[in-house]
């Protein structure tokens, strides 16, 4: 979670921070970013980018007046799948969810 010692952290500013990091860090590439659904949140951004030897995803939303921050980082090799680091994504945010209170449906 990210906080300000008083106020509301925006989430532009958040989505800032993170693109602009993976945009001119000097081991990343491929970087994309999107705005995924998740369930109980208004509004959800997702940085995913090649970092080294990693497959690496930031998804962060507004939670009061706090930003949580959601960071999997997935193993690249012969055996590697975008299935499987999505899954362990989507682990990870329902993780999150849970701890902050907000319902989530059981995955399917």
């Amino acid at each position: 979670m990210l906080a300000l010692p008083s106020g509301q952290l925006p989430l532009a500013w958040t989505e800032e921070f993170y693109l602009a990091g993976a945009i001119n860090g000097t081991k990343t590439d491929n970087v994309k970013s999107s705005h995924p659904k998740v369930p109980g949140v208004a509004d959800a951004f997702r940085i995913d980018a090649l970092n080294d030897d990693s497959q690496q995803a930031i998804v962060v939303w507004q939670a009061g007046d706090d930003v949580r921050v959601v960071i999997v980082a997935s193993p690249i090799g012969p055996t590697a799948s975008m299935a499987e680091h999505d899954a362990r994504v989507a682990a990870a945010i329902q993780a999150a969810l849970q701890a902050s209170g907000i319902p989530v449906p059981s995955p399917s």
